[in-house]
């Protein structure tokens, strides 16, 4: 028998265990070794009760308190303390506790149990990831779930998510290229791109190389080769985040991958039956309208062609050239308005991807364009940009003003005039290409203010610079203030249409009155509040009734108009209650324009 006393709770215990015993103490869980037997007691003196000479002689009274267990190499054994009142001669004095015995023979250590595995995917993923020697499967597992979540947490707008996930898969990434320092997924992921000088050199000789992403290319390569130097004898990883080549890393980020795409496009064009397509659309066109509009010093075609899927660019011909630059600032904002339009409506609508060559045509001027205007219509005038042609499904618009009608003050077209131009039209485009039920007269039938008010939408927009993609991220359905102001002046004049007859008016009714000239407020009516409508029902209160909003384009796209379909949506009391909403908004808009509180296309509260 041995007395054993807890190093860390001071619990007693009594135990029959050998010396060097281990076992763990039922009270605390801490370490208990049973140490070597000391030297025995002195003799008792004469007289004493062999229970008189345990009595300890401090406590003056005996307290009672409860079982504690006691671990024996893995197993519980329950120690019960016991109390007796001491009596010895004829003197009684209190009780006190005796010391805690048990005996049990040793037993070998046994192992705690093991953990259980979560049945939870992304909890199971963490702990195979946290077990000693985890393989890099394991932690990639976990990185790349953590990765997804925090896609997710960022598509819902939960910052706080988006960071705590972003922040474990990162550190789940490090770790692997602590094993593995080239994996390229982990590096991408934690902002690095890898760069071949050699290979960016030679993407400078190919035939498919444009005038823009050369120029992109020979700057990444002069800046890197001056902070870098031998370090590019061979392909490195450069980091986004890195102070001194950090801006020069996103560039590359970004022209990669429009290398890439640039020279799969340009190797399909055997394969693709798309590019065969093209070229048999900007053909047509050449000998449709070429001959008319060909300037006199120019030689052959009227029209350079260029390809992106899914737009066919035919660019007008200039003596002093410069299609190319010209090309390469059409096709990317039309690029922008197309991921734009996908985004916002590919998954509501389930939208089918664009495949089919579309035409857009370039004339060089204001007079250039009037020629082509003509050709249809003798007594046509340029009001806009730009047009959609339903019937031929081509975009036309203009570059700048003939320099010899320019007035001494007078400048060209800006950047912004000819985005927000080519978003409002290339809207109509991409709205008549996923068109479902087409018929001839379907345009004609639409309603005006679904027409024109979902161009509007997408026309109004507001763009931020993505830093980590070194490109414009644009965002539709912002407010058009300059259509306010004609809202709140027909409002107070009591000229706005009302919402049954706006429901009603087709473009068939349009085409009929655009020429009579007392019918141009009724126009301007129209078309400022289809955007008011749209802008109401996509985007106002929080974008309440988004979701019906989109049910109702997805009709419109599958040939259903007018009042019938609008009620079907929005209830059978839509036109008073949203006529109603419709006034209010008009009111709350031009009092917020008044009060400055309309900002980047933000109404501010």
């Amino acid at each position: 028998m041995a007395d054993v006393k807890c190093p860390k709770c001071r619990a007693e215990f009594t135990v029959d265990f050998e010396p060097g015993t281990e076992f763990e103490c039922g009270a605390c869980d801490a370490v208990v070794v049973v140490p070597e037997p000391t030297a025995k007691p002195a003799a008792r003196p004469a007289g004493r009760t062999a229970a008189a000479s345990r009595r300890p002689a401090a406590p003056t009274s005996a307290k009672k308190g409860p079982p504690v267990p006691l671990l024996v190499g893995g197993g519980a054994v329950l120690v019960l303390a016991a109390f007796f009142l001491l009596a010895g001669g004829d003197d009684e004095k209190p009780a006190t506790p005796a010391p805690s015995t048990v005996t049990a023979a040793p037993t070998k250590p046994v192992e705690p149990p093991k953990p259980v595995r979560p049945s939870d995917p992304f909890e199971a993923a963490r702990f195979d990831a946290a077990q000693p020697g985890a393989s890099t499967e394991a932690v990639m597992t976990l990185a790349d779930m953590a990765w997804e979540k925090a896609e997710a947490a960022a598509k819902d707008g939960n910052t706080s998510a988006e960071s705590r996930f972003r922040s474990e898969a990162g550190e789940a990434y490090a770790s692997i290229l602590k094993k593995n320092g080239d994996d390229p997924k982990a590096r991408e992921r934690l902002g690095f791109v890898r760069f071949d000088r050699e290979a960016a050199n030679a993407t400078l000789a190919q035939p498919w190389m444009t005038k823009s992403l050369r120029s992109g290319v020979e700057e990444v390569v002069e800046t890197l080769d001056e902070k870098l130097g031998d370090r590019l004898s061979k392909p490195v990883w450069i980091s986004t985040r890195d102070a001194q080549i950090g801006k020069t890393a996103k560039e590359w980020k970004v022209l990669g991958p429009r290398l890439a795409a640039r020279e799969a496009a340009w190797k399909s064009r055997s394969t693709d039956p798309f590019y065969r397509s093209a070229e048999s659309v900007a053909a047509a066109i050449e000998a449709d309208v070429g001959r008319k509009l060909r300037r006199a010093e120019v030689d052959g075609d009227c029209f350079r062609v260029y390809i992106e899927k899914p737009y066919v660019c035919l660019v007008q011909r200039d003596k002093v050239g410069g299609e190319d630059r010209i090309a390469d600032r059409w096709l990317e904002t039309l690029l922008q308005l197309k991921d734009v339009f996908y985004e916002r409506l590919g998954e509501p609508l389930a939208l089918a991807p664009m495949e089919k060559p579309t035409p857009v045509l370039v004339l060089r001027t204001d007079i250039d364009y009037t020629k082509y205007m003509r050709l249809s219509d003798p007594r046509a005038q340029i009001t806009s940009l730009a047009h959609y042609e339903p019937w031929s499904n081509r975009l036309v618009t203009w570059v700048e003003k003939d320099a010899a009608f320019l007035s001494k003050n007078e400048k060209g077209m800006t950047e912004e005039e000819v985005r927000t131009t080519l978003f409002h039209e290339g809207t109509h485009q991409l709205i008549d290409f996923n068109t479902k039920a087409k018929t001839p007269m379907l345009a004609m039938a639409q309603a005006l203010w679904f027409s024109e008010g979902i161009a509007d939408y997408f026309g109004g927009h507001g763009r931020k610079w993505n830093e980590d993609l070194q490109k414009w991220d644009y965002e539709p359905g912002l407010i058009n203030t300059e259509r306010i102001d004609s809202l709140t002046s027909s409002k107070e004049r009591e000229n706005l249409i009302p919402l049954r007859e706006l429901l009603g008016y087709r473009r068939a009714d349009y085409v009929k009155e655009k020429e009579d000239t007392r019918m141009q407020l009724k126009i301007l009516n129209a078309y400022a509040q289809g955007w008011l409508l749209c802008y109401l029902l996509a985007n106002h209160n929080d974008g309440r009734d988004r979701a019906k909003f989109d049910e109702y384009v997805k009709r419109e796209l599958s040939g259903q108009t007018g009042e019938a379909t609008f009620k079907a949506v929005f209830g059978a009391d839509a036109v008073e209650r949203v006529e109603k909403d419709l006034l209010q908004l008009i009111d709350e808009l031009g009092k917020a324009k008044k009060e400055e509180r309309i900002v980047n296309g933000r109404l501010r509260k």
